[in-house]
């Protein structure tokens, strides 16, 4: 359903997450956030790799 994109740190894990999507206040949709681009960061040097 999504192609997520996001930044990650090196040194710095987090968890992923998802998207919810509610209509009339029920849940309708849950895509998790796996896949998708990554680019790291390393703050020491300030280089991103994709």
């Amino acid at each position: 359903m999504t192609h997520p994109t996001r930044i990650a740190y090196v040194g710095a894990e987090r968890p992923r997450g998802h998207i919810d999507v509610y209509t009339d206040a029920e849940l309708a949709v849950r895509d998790v956030l796996d896949g998708g681009d990554r680019i790291d960061v390393d703050l020491t040097t300030g280089q991103t790799t994709v």
